[in-house]
């Protein structure tokens, strides 16, 4: 995403293009940094689905709270650690071996 917007700064600080060259490319950047969220978008409506539907049949059983879960869930500890995770993961499948 950060490399999209740096093109799309690049592309405005080009005098050598004229505005409609310019316009053409920018919106080519545009489409694909909207692409990129969305992208970013659903991978996270995923993974809060994926989250909540152990919690949310825990709930119907009666085994757990759904606000406590959230109230458990949304701690700074828990969010870091929730993010590290998912960064960590490349590299952890990375180091995974291959057959």
């Amino acid at each position: 995403m950060t490399e999209t917007l740096r093109v799309a700064v690049s592309i405005l600080r080009d005098r050598t293009l004229s505005d409609e060259e310019k316009e053409r490319l920018l919106r080519r950047q545009s489409v694909e940094a909207f692409g990129l969220v969305a992208t970013v978008t659903a991978a996270l409506a995923a993974t809060f689905l994926a989250a909540a539907a152990p919690v949310a049949v825990a709930e119907m059983a009666g085994w757990l709270d759904w606000r406590g879960f959230l109230a458990f869930s949304l701690r700074p500890a828990v969010v870091v650690a929730t993010v590290a995770v998912f960064a960590a993961a490349p590299w952890l499948r990375s180091r995974l071996p291959t057959n």
